[in-house]
């Protein structure tokens, strides 16, 4: 009876109905060149749905932080409007003093947001004319490169470089090209005003190098150092047609050591084996000299980056390094010590 029970079960287990025979005959009778997908077609949904995700940009609500700036202005004045018409009624007196003492907060307040609005604008003007200068030089865009140049002009000083525009006018002729009257521009005009931003970052420096060198203390260093500095990019910006304001001075900055960072490791290494040259030949004199020359290399590397940043027009031969301003620095310290009647130090052979 068991027997016949336990046949009776692996019947029914491995038995075949009808339908799965036939599709199994189907399967057998199916065409052999059918289309294989390769593996790598085959996605899981969860990573298509990430990459999707991640090309969603999020944008913030910027409208609610307007609408809400919007309605404290507004708050504000609805109290100071309330708050003179109130006081005049009672103590006129008080109130006028008030009003006079807030209206030169106000007017001083909008001033100094208004210079530092036109003094942002103009750095930003002036990083997307360099910008377009350099698309123009490697043929990647094309315009009047005369208008252009005519723009540059009327932000440099005109005093300094009155000549050198006439000379650069009567150069032009119509067969240069765009690219060639840019570049005839940049080799008459502005290398006259590169000369004189290279001769403030020299004066810079020195005066670095001398401030470092009679301090006694670190920390009137370094406060010494960050106001000459501050001073320079003034003068360098300003040469170049750009007057600087706070923000506009704090983003020159964060270019500008920006810029430094990520420099070439081989002009690292070339200005560092200059400035080791000049610590020997200054070495010798006193430990204070060597480090206000270190000083004075730093701020002069400050200065050439921020000549690289400034200028409308990137240079198109090679651009000045830290071995011309090292020159006249050494000179220039070395002039200043003679006249103190500190005898130089031995040179090297």
């Amino acid at each position: 009876m068991n027997q016949e029970k336990e046949k009776y079960q692996q019947q029914i287990l491995f038995n075949e109905g009808p339908d799965l025979s036939k599709l199994a005959d189907d399967a057998d009778n199916q065409p052999e060149n059918q289309v294989i997908l390769p593996e790598a077609a085959w996605q899981p949904i969860d990573e298509v749905f990430d990459d999707a995700a991640v090309e969603i940009k999020v944008t913030k609500p910027r409208w609610l932080w307007r609408i809400a700036a919007a309605s404290l202005s507004v708050a504000v004045v609805y109290e100071l409007i309330d708050f003179v018409i109130t006081g005049f009624a009672t103590s006129p007196i008080i109130t006028s003093i008030y009003s006079i003492f807030f209206s030169a907060i106000v007017g001083i307040s909008g001033l100094s947001l208004l210079k530092e609005f036109r003094g942002l604008r103009q750095f930003n003007q002036q990083s997307k004319m360099q910008s377009k200068a350099k698309q123009l030089l490697n043929n990647e865009i094309v315009f009047d490169a005369q208008e252009f140049c005519q723009k540059i002009s009327k932000n440099l000083p005109v005093d300094d470089v009155f000549e050198q525009e006439e000379s650069f006018q009567q150069n032009i002729s119509s067969e240069l090209s765009e690219q060639e009257i840019l570049s005839l521009y940049s080799k008459l005009v502005l290398s006259k005003v590169d000369d004189k931003a290279l001769a403030q970052v020299a004066k810079f420096s020195t005066e670095a190098v001398v401030l470092v060198a009679v301090s006694p203390v670190a920390i009137i260093d370094m406060m010494l150092l960050m106001w000459r500095n501050l001073r320079m990019l003034d003068k360098v910006a300003g040469l170049y047609g750009v007057r600087l304001g706070y923000w506009s001075r704090v983003r020159l900055i964060k270019q500008v050591f920006t810029n430094m960072i990520y420099a070439s490791a081989s002009e690292i290494i070339a200005d560092v084996g200059l400035e080791m040259l000049g610590v020997d030949t200054l070495g010798r004199l006193s430990t204070r000299a060597a480090q206000g020359l270190g000083a004075g290399m730093l701020t002069a590397r400050l200065g050439l980056r921020t000549i690289n940043l400034c200028r409308p027009v990137p240079f198109v031969d090679k651009q000045p390094g830290i071995s011309q301003v090292r020159q006249q620095v050494i000179g220039q310290v070395k002039s200043l010590l003679s006249s103190k009647g500190v005898p130089p130090g031995p040179s090297n052979k």
